[in-house]
């Protein structure tokens, strides 16, 4: 068996040089995908000066305590800008360009507002002492005129394309989506809503993976199949003809039921099998081949629903970010912190707890969940993460392990 860091590095060594072919895509259209190109600001942002509040701007210099200002000129947001009147205060509001001339600007809450007979505004008395250049917000102070505003390899999401947008991008450079065959099998599934037989459990593993899936942007073609040998190669066929990569869940372990890892072997060849790990130690990566086609990579998750998680979390995840052409892949732990055990533990395998990052005292600490089973779920939707627990180590109470959030 391969030790954790070293099937993590297998996995990604094999993606090396490799990126999806290149599409442009409506901004709106861009979400979960990854930049080919990185974007430079063609304008500042904001374009001009404007008011940063609902107000008056004037020229601090004309400024004079217990002395009104004549109100000379009105801006809404929108309009173009004017000329300060010398001696004189201009009405705006949120986002109207600074008149030229102007160079402060008092909130309307601490304007005394004057009008005259027929109720047009005439001046203004400031109540409260003016700092020079406040409550402006200055041309490109958010985005320079020819700055980067989103690098290459990074997955576009609503922060990217909000700001994407502000400085007028409609279309953006992406890599295509990769296609992710994902395959299930085993007889005693039956897919949700259905009616269960004695002996089968509903099969979770395939909406689960199929929306960890879709979150990061990929095309799922999603398929359960029986435990018949040719139906598995059949469907491996099939999806090795139109995916660019394929997930199977089950069947690569030692079993007489276990029929993906010989159908694996019958298509092309297992390059890992088997990480010494807890849970997920029958993990597989090979590649499989169909006539006219290049090798076609093929991760084998196991079939236990935590460890299918977790070796999606920890293997596929990485391993499908830097196919999709992401420049920064996070692999290693996020942090360490102390682990709250009930009892001392020393693994023959190195161990992947689901646990909760929890604040307690102001100081933050790993608590495992109580049943840590392969097959028990509601420990993963409980969890915010893995704490690595080393082998043939003690890890006692208040240990410092590392931390792996959930994406």
């Amino acid at each position: 068996m391969l030790n954790f860091d070293a099937a993590q590095q297998q996995l990604l060594a094999s993606v090396q040089g490799l990126k999806p072919e290149l599409e442009s895509l409506p901004l709106e259209c861009a979400s979960a995908r990854v930049l080919a190109k990185s974007v430079m600001a063609k304008i500042n942002v904001p374009p001009q000066d404007n008011s940063a509040m609902d107000g008056i701007a004037f020229k601090f210099s004309d400024y004079h305590a217990d002395k009104p200002m004549p109100i000379s000129d009105k801006i809404f947001a929108g309009m173009s800008a004017a000329t300060l009147k010398p001696g004189t205060a201009v009405r705006l509001f949120t986002g109207s360009i600074i008149p030229k001339g102007a160079d402060t600007v008092v909130l309307q809450e601490d304007c005394e507002f004057v009008y005259d007979a027929d109720g047009e505004l005439a001046s203004v008395k400031i109540t409260e002492t003016p700092k020079q250049g406040q409550h402006i917000r200055l041309s490109g102070e958010d985005i320079g005129l020819g700055s980067e505003v989103v690098a290459a390899g990074v997955a576009l999401t609503a922060r990217h394309i909000g700001l994407l947008a502000s400085v007028g991008v409609s279309h953006v450079e992406v890599y295509k989506a990769l296609k992710v065959g994902l395959l299930a099998t085993g007889d005693e599934l039956v897919a949700a809503g259905g009616q269960l037989k004695s002996g089968q459990i509903f099969n979770s593993n395939l909406p689960m993976l199929t929306a960890q899936l879709e979150s990061m942007g990929c095309l799922v073609d999603a398929r359960h199949v029986a435990d018949d040998i040719e139906l598995i190669v059949e469907n491996l066929e099939s999806m090795a003809a139109s995916m660019d990569v394929i997930l199977t869940i089950g069947g690569v372990s030692v079993g007489e039921a276990d029929l993906v890892k010989v159908a694996i072997e019958r298509l092309g060849q297992l390059d890992l099998w088997k990480v010494a790990m807890k849970p997920g130690k029958p993990l597989s990566f090979g590649h499989i081949s169909v006539e006219g086609k290049p090798a076609l990579p093929l991760i084998g998750l196991p079939g236990n629903p935590v460890s299918a998680f977790a070796t999606f979390e920890l293997f596929a995840r990485p391993f499908l970010q830097s196919r999709s052409g992401l420049a920064t892949v996070k692999t290693d732990a996020q942090a360490q912190y102390p682990i709250q055990l009930l009892k001392t533990l020393q693994p023959k395998r190195e161990e992947f707890l689901r646990v909760r990052l929890c604040l307690e005292d102001g100081v933050a600490v790993l608590k495992p969940y109580t049943q840590q089973g392969s097959g028990v779920l509601s420990s993963v939707a409980w969890a915010t993460g893995f704490a690595r627990i080393p082998s043939a180590e003690l890890t006692n109470d208040g240990d410092k392990v590392k931390y792996y959030p959930f994406s």
